[in-house]
């Protein structure tokens, strides 16, 4: 028998069994809103292709197999209600949080409206919920009204779950429809952002690939929450991909969040590893082109199991290596890691129905929250390692001045900068005068002190736009924009005098004069020379003035 015609039939006789249970069933009597219809439902279920339907009554919600075991095929929901005057002339609508698969509404016998499509023409709508308006012409006040669901439940656990459906104004329904989307809409341009981010950092640093995993992963997380999003339901595409690509990008998250670890804590991936990503991407790859939707849950339930009982053991074990060999970022990656692993793990459970269904409510609510905390965790360790390397990689480590090279680029503005001033460039280098004997009697953790006391002291006297780097083991090159080369000796001077104005202490309690010898050459606004020759000339002064007279400055 064709199927189109099964189902036509089907109905048929469910509503002639309706018309008898409906006898037998107290309808619910409405009087303000918002409403929940949870209690005893009339359903009717056809099972092994049977024209005749079995019913019975069945609570709302639950799991349609509570009722009718191992059901997968097509379900009629039925209940009566009374619905006062003043609410019927209101503009109504009907929320139902979670449906499989896909599904038929009506009102007293009238379709209402419909996500994704019952056999033949079968397209799933497992990914959204449902929120139907009522038109008011439908409802009869003070009289008995029906409300019928048909639901072909095509695979899996199925019916009406999680929450019983709610009548309620159609402006708290809207509300309800664009606070959920507006909130998928958010965390997919969060998401974006970071993506932004992180692939900026990667091309920046092309060696660190934990910013080129996390960007993906960013970026699919942004699509896998599109598939949810009312956005995708309304876009006219086929529902059936969308549900293909949401468990595509499932297998896809698993594997980049798996690389992303591995390459953060700079772990070596084993043969166990590898074969399970290999064994992810086909069942991905599979589940988009290949097999028959009726076996996506199979590929489903093969990515939790990865998850479970190899991904997130291998997980512990690694975080817990890293923090015993004192990783930096190793404790607060292991807690929002774990954290939201283990809301992963109670959405999978509760998914297949181990939790109980009380349980889904608030693994739906964690879930979000947790991924939101791993990813704003994860790009704020992300960042500041990145600032980390870029400081480092500018500034000196033990003083904070700037490294050579930075200060060569740094220089390099400071040039047309004089020139468009028309204002003399000063360039000095300052040598601690006999600082190998300072090291040789205090050892390197006095001479490091020292270091970095002169330098502070230096900068005290700098205004915070002139230029301080180190440029040797003892040596440091200022740069400055002045008036004139009285202003210059002026500012040398102030430098010199503060380098030598106290003793510096050391931890030890022991006490250091330091001096400094300086080499200053002054360029004037129309000379035109690079950064190397401005230091060159100021370096062959400092030898000169070193050789002439110590701890005086040479311009």
């Amino acid at each position: 028998m064709n199927e189109g015609i099964f189902i036509r039939s089907a109905m048929t006789l469910c509503l002639m069994a309706f018309s008898y249970l409906a006898n037998s069933s107290q309808p619910y009597e409405i009087h303000q809103l918002p409403f929940s219809f949870e209690g005893q439902w009339q359903a009717c279920v056809y099972k092994d292709n049977k024209i005749q339907a079995e019913c019975s009554a069945h609570q709302v919600p639950e799991n349609i197999e509570n009722s009718f075991s191992n059901h997968n095929g097509l379900i009629i929901y039925r209940v009566q209600f009374w619905v006062a005057d003043h609410i019927s002339k209101q503009s109504l609508g009907f929320y139902i949080k979670s449906l499989r698969d896909s599904d038929e509404f009506y009102i007293n016998g009238i379709l209402v409206a419909k996500t994704g499509k019952l056999p033949p023409d079968f397209e799933k709508a497992t990914l959204y919920s449902r929120y139907y308006f009522i038109p008011n012409h439908l409802l009869k006040p003070n009289e008995l009204n029906n409300i019928e669901i048909k639901i072909f439940n095509h695979a899996r656990f199925g019916g009406i779950v999680d929450l019983a459906p709610i009548l309620d104004t159609a402006e708290n329904t809207s509300h309800q429809l664009l606070k959920k989307n507006g909130s998928i809409m958010l965390y997919i341009g969060i998401f974006l952002i970071i993506f932004t981010i992180q692939i900026f950092y990667y091309v920046a640093k092309r060696s660190q690939k934990e910013h080129l995993y996390f960007a993906l992963f960013s970026l699919c997380n942004a699509f896998y929450l599109y598939t949810f999003s009312h956005y995708a339901l309304a876009s006219g595409f086929n529902l059936n991909i969308f549900f293909r690509l949401n468990i595509f990008l499932f297998a896809v998250l698993t594997i980049l969040f798996c690389l992303f670890i591995h390459e953060f804590f700079r772990y070596k991936r084993r043969i166990l590893i590898n074969s399970t990503l290999t064994v992810l991407t086909v069942t991905g790859i599979t589940q988009l082109f290949f097999i028959p939707l009726d076996w996506s849950y199979y590929q489903v339930t093969l990515i939790y199991l990865i998850s479970f009982f190899i991904l997130a053991p291998f997980y512990i074990y690694l975080f817990y290596r890293s923090i015993r060999q004192n990783i930096p970022y190793a404790k607060i990656m292991a807690l929002v890691s774990l954290l939201h692993i283990f809301a992963a793990l109670t959405d999978m459970l509760t998914d297949l129905q181990i939790f109980p269904t009380l349980f889904s409510g608030i693994a739906g609510l964690i879930s979000p929250i947790t991924l939101m905390i791993l990813f704003v965790t994860i790009s704020l360790i992300l960042t500041h390692r990145h600032w980390r390397y870029y400081r480092h990689a500018t500034y000196d480590y033990l003083t904070d001045a700037l490294r050579r090279s930075a200060f060569y680029e740094r220089l390099t503005e400071e040039i047309p900068r004089s020139q468009r001033l028309k204002q003399p460039l000063l360039v000095a280098l300052l040598d601690i005068d006999n600082f190998k004997d300072i090291n040789d009697s205090q050892t390197h953790v006095g001479g490091d002190q020292v270091l970095r006391e002169v330098v502070q002291r230096i900068r005290n006297e700098l205004r915070e736009f002139d230029l301080l780097a180190r440029y040797g083991g003892d040596e440091f090159c200022l740069a400055a924009i002045v008036a004139d080369t009285q202003d210059a000796v002026r500012l040398l001077k102030r430098v010199q005098t503060q380098v030598e104005s106290s003793p510096i202490n050391l931890n030890g309690g022991a006490q250091i004069s330091a001096s400094v010898t300086i080499g200053a050459y002054v360029s004037v606004p129309d000379t035109n020379l690079s950064p190397e020759a401005l230091i060159a000339q100021a370096d062959q002064i400092l030898i000169k003035g070193k050789v002439k007279q110590k701890g005086k400055i040479h311009i």
